[in-house]
């Protein structure tokens, strides 16, 4: 009918559980590799981080990049490109079924540099 759909890769998939990235938060122009720690993850093709907005609990907007599986404990993914503001970020073993909890994950936009270094912070 023409509406893609998300591939599932058979087997019996716990949903995980996420319960830190590091860093919190990254720049918006994307492409930081962040640490999520976490229980049941798989090692899986469908490995994947979203990263949802929410305005008035409401989700308005959520963006899906895939995860490097490390152990059962701990992910990787790459952070997208986003404008500042703070997200929830899930994850999901099968690219279908997201963790129930969320971890709040920071965009923020470059202050200023000096003397060679980048000194960063958090927009709000």
């Amino acid at each position: 009918t023409g509406q893609y759909q998300w591939a599932v890769q058979p087997g019996p998939w716990q949903v995980p559980v996420i319960y830190s990235s590091t860093p919190a938060g990254a720049n918006v122009a994307g492409g930081a590799t962040i640490t999520i720690k976490g229980e049941h993850y798989a090692d899986s093709r469908f490995l994947l981080c979203m990263w949802e907005t929410v305005v008035a609990d409401e989700v308005s907007k959520s963006v899906v990049l895939p995860g490097k599986f490390v152990s059962a404990s701990t992910m990787t993914c790459q952070t997208p490109k986003m404008a500042p503001h703070q997200a929830h970020l899930r994850t999901s073993n099968n690219g279908v079924d997201f963790s129930r909890e969320f971890v709040p994950f920071t965009f923020f936009e470059t202050a200023f540099q000096s003397g060679g270094g980048t000194l960063e912070v958090p927009c709000s």
